[in-house]
Formats: structure tokens, C-alpha cells, sequence
């Protein structure tokens, strides 16, 4: 068995392992996430899948394909608890559309890719300003578990390229910086 695929697979179980104790909070109440930004982390994570597997398909697409199905599910519940939607939350949405059509402009999966991770930067910033006013207001311990989640879909890289490790570089990235603030 060829190792990329076992770590590929385990980075979407672990992906999912992360994702359920989210969901569970998400479901009680006893976190707020913002809907605009799983909203769009969901739309995000579905063109990056699409652009990975249409033009190099790699084992490190699992973590963007696990992204889609968890980010919709904490989408659709944020909604229901977190109906806040401020002037910033509206401003990064708008940006992160603005990016999204620029990338069905250019038709280039390697921009498309560049352009989703803008986006979810941009889209990610009322989350972000949330967990530093109030960190108590996102899990330590989900930011752990992705960290590790998306480290083992860069490993799973059939070639290390930005196409194929991009996605999960950001993530991690950023779940150490929300694991930090």
C-alpha cells in the first residue's frame, strides 16, 4: 500500500475527528462560529477540491473534500445560533465573492488556488478578531487536532507543489495561529 494514501485517509479521519466535537459545541451553544465564515470556508474548500482533483489529483485533497461536508454542517448550525452579523462579517464576505468570481475569470487552478486562500484569509478575519477579544470562544483543542489533520495531508502530497500542498499549508498555518490566540 502506497504510504500517501494511508496518510491521506487519515488525514480526513482526523479532519473528521476534529470536526465532530466542533459540531457538538456548535450544536449546544456552547460556541459561536461565525456562519459567514464556515459559510464560505465550505464554498472555498469545494473550488479548491474541484481545481486539485480536475488537475492534479492527489491524496491531499481529502482535507478540502472533509472541509466541504464539515464546514456546510457548522454552517447551517452557526446560523442558527449566531444570526450576528456585524459591518466587517458583511465587508469579508463581499471580498471573499469578489475573489471567488476573479478565479472563474482566470480559469488557472494554480490562481484559482492562491485566490481560495485569499479568500479564506479575508473571509476568516471576523473568526479570528472573535478568538482574540474571546478566546474562550473557540476549542484549543479542535485547532490541535486539525493542526495535525492538515500536516498529514501535506504529507500525503503526491508532489510537493503549491497546487497539491497549498490548501493544507494555510490550514495549518492557521490553525496555529488560532491555537495560539
Amino acid at each position: 500500500m502506497d504510504w500517501r494514501i494511508l496518510t491521506g485517509v487519515l488525514s480526513g479521519v482526523v479532519g473528521c475527528v476534529g470536526l465532530a466535537p466542533y459540531i457538538r459545541a456548535t450544536a449546544k451553544r456552547e460556541i459561536r462560529p461565525s456562519a459567514l465564515t464556515w459559510s464560505g470556508q465550505a464554498l472555498l474548500a469545494g473550488i479548491v477540491f474541484t481545481a486539485q482533483i480536475t488537475s492534479e489529483p492527489s491524496w491531499s485533497a481529502v482535507i478540502a473534500g472533509v472541509g466541504v461536508v464539515g464546514s456546510t454542517i457548522v454552517a447551517v448550525l452557526a446560523v442558527r445560533v449566531n444570526l450576528h452579523v456585524a459591518l466587517l462579517d458583511i465587508a469579508c464576505g463581499v471580498f471573499g465573492l469578489l475573489a471567488i468570481i476573479a478565479w472563474q475569470i482566470t480559469q488557472d487552478p494554480q490562481i484559482a488556488l492562491g485566490i481560495a486562500i485569499g479568500a479564506a484569509l479575508i473571509i476568516s478575519v471576523p473568526m479570528l478578531l472573535k478568538t482574540f477579544h474571546d478566546p474562550g470562544s473557540e476549542p484549543l483543542g479542535v485547532f490541535a487536532i486539525w493542526i495535525g489533520a492538515s500536516s498529514l495531508a501535506i504529507i500525503s502530497a503526491s508532489r510537493l507543489d503549491f497546487l497539491s500542498i497549498g490548501w493544507p499549508a494555510f490550514f495549518t498555518a492557521f490553525d496555529v495561529t488560532m491555537a495560539f490566540l
